[in-house]
C-alpha cells in the first residue's frame, strides 16, 4: 500500500514560537485562531496551506483518510477530504502529546464541529492524548499500534490512505515503521503541510520521499 503522511497546516502554537516572522509587535501571531477549548486551531497561513495540500493529493489516488482528532489536523484533514470526496477517519493515536493544561475537543464536540467524521466505537467522550512527557518508548509502542492496524487492513493491496498528523509525533510514527530505532524525536522533521510517502511491503517498508513541499510557494513554507 501507499501511506501518504500529512503534517497540519501552520497553527496558532507554531507560529508562536519564538522568532516566527508572523508575530504581531505584541507577541501574539497575526491570523492565529485558538479554539476554545484552547486547542490551537490554523492561522490564516495555515489554512491556506491546507488548501494548497489538498489540492495537491488530488491526482494520487488516495482512498481513505484518517487524521488526529486535534483541530489543526482535523481542519487541514477538512480541507483534503472535501477536495477528495473523502469522509475524515478520526484516529486518537495519531494525536501529538499534550500537555495537560489546557482542554482538547471531546468526542461531542467534534462530532458537532466536523458532521460527517467516523468517530471509533472506543474512543472515549472525554478522551486525551498522550501527555507530556511520554516516554520515547512509549510513543514508540503508539507508533506500533498504527503500523500494525495499517498494516492489518491493507499491507497487501494497492491502497492508498493518507494520515493527516503532527510533526513530533509524526517524526516517530516515520521511524517506526520504517524500523529505525529510537534517537529522539526529530529524526525526520517536516514543514507545515508537508507530505512524506511510505510504500509499506510485507514484512518491510520503503520510503519514498519525505517531507515534499513543492506543493506551497516559498512564503507558505513553514
Amino acid at each position: 500500500m501507499h501511506l501518504y503522511l500529512i503534517r497540519h497546516g501552520e497553527s496558532g502554537g507554531n507560529a508562536a514560537l519564538p522568532g516566527h516572522p508572523e508575530n504581531g509587535p505584541s507577541g501574539s501571531p497575526r491570523g492565529a485562531g485558538t479554539d476554545a477549548s484552547g486547542d490551537p486551531a490554523l492561522t490564516d497561513r495555515g489554512v491556506q496551506q491546507a488548501r494548497l495540500v489538498a489540492d495537491a493529493v488530488t491526482q494520487m489516488g488516495i482512498a481513505v483518510l484518517y487524521s488526529s482528532p486535534l483541530v489543526r489536523a482535523l481542519q487541514t484533514a477538512s480541507e483534503i477530504g472535501a477536495r477528495l470526496g473523502l469522509r475524515i477517519n478520526v484516529w486518537p493515536d495519531l494525536a501529538e502529546f499534550w500537555d495537560g493544561e489546557r482542554n482538547v475537543l471531546t468526542r461531542s464536540e467534534i462530532a458537532r464541529r466536523w458532521p460527517g467524521v467516523i468517530l471509533p466505537p472506543d474512543m472515549p467522550e472525554d478522551w486525551k492524548p498522550a501527555r507530556l512527557p511520554e516516554d520515547e518508548s512509549a510513543a514508540y509502542e503508539r507508533a506500533a499500534r498504527i503500523e500494525q492496524a495499517v498494516r492489518a487492513r491493507c499491507e497487501e493491496t494497492e491502497a492508498r490512505a493518507a494520515l493527516v498528523g503532527h510533526g513530533t509525533f509524526g517524526a516517530i510514527l516515520i521511524s517506526r515503521i520504517l524500523g529505525a530505532p529510537p534517537c529522539g524525536y526529530t529524526r525526520f522533521s517536516q514543514h507545515n503541510c508537508c507530505i512524506s510517502l511510505i510504500e509499506v511491503l510485507p514484512g518491510r517498508a520503503k520510503l519514498v520521499y519525505h517531507n515534499r513541499t513543492s506543493h506551497l510557494p516559498a512564503d507558505l513554507i513553514t
